[in-house]
């Protein structure tokens, strides 16, 4: 039998939602604004595994390689960059990014089990709650959120406990942060995304799809 936890922390990108093709499109129309090629969609899947400040960078230097350029962080700001691709992915995202399949009913089932739910996200806040309010997801994560970006905060119910809380995901990164916290880690199985980014870390559990999440609680 599953080890039983009361709360869990879910992964924003490739658990909760797919958003890798807005994420493409969004990142080739900021290149587009600034005179550059666009770029594949199976290279930037190869770095969409990494927080938003890492893939931003590492689709920079990718970048050097189809350009004439020698340095290409001095030609562009990072920050400008960066805050140009967001506004660029708010203004596509809810036209491309989908919920995962199962999702919805295991949000549910928790909510039945009274299961205390966060959501763990390298998007800005506002992007994250947004998509949340789209697929009316937002109520189940009610004051309990947590924002992965360098100016990050968390809200916790006092009567939340490290050792009884689970963190489902589908990125080493994200992996690394949680088990910091303290928290048990579960791979959460996502074909499109393990095709191109091959899992590492060694977590706690494995499932093959969200629903079976279920089980932990």
């Amino acid at each position: 039998m599953a080890e039983k936890f009361t709360s869990l922390f879910l992964g924003f990108d490739g658990t909760l939602i797919n958003s890798l093709y807005s994420i493409c499109s969004a990142l080739n129309l900021t290149f587009e604004k600034y005179g550059l090629k666009r770029m594949p969609d199976d290279e930037i899947f190869q770095v969409a595994a990494y927080s938003n400040e890492i893939f931003v960078e590492k689709c920079l230097e990718m970048l050097e390689k189809h350009l004439a350029l020698k340095k290409m962080q001095d030609k562009i700001e990072k920050e400008v960059f960066v805050k140009d691709f967001f506004d660029n992915f708010e203004t596509i995202c809810l036209d491309q990014v989908m919920m995962v399949p199962g999702i919805a009913n295991l949000l549910e089932n928790l909510m039945l089990k009274d299961v205390k739910l966060a959501v763990f996200s390298s998007k800005p806040e506002n992007i994250t709650r947004r998509i949340l309010a789209y697929f009316d997801a937002d109520e189940f994560f009610d004051g309990f959120f947590f924002t992965g970006r360098e100016d990050c905060r968390i809200c916790l119910p006092p009567a939340c406990e490290a050792g009884k809380t689970l963190f489902a995901g589908c990125f080493d990164w994200e992996f690394g942060q949680m088990r910091k916290k303290g928290f048990a880690v579960c791979k959460v199985k996502n074909p499109l995304i393990d095709e191109f980014v091959p899992a590492g870390f060694e977590c706690d559990f494995s499932v093959e799809k969200p629903a079976d999440l279920l089980s932990f609680f």
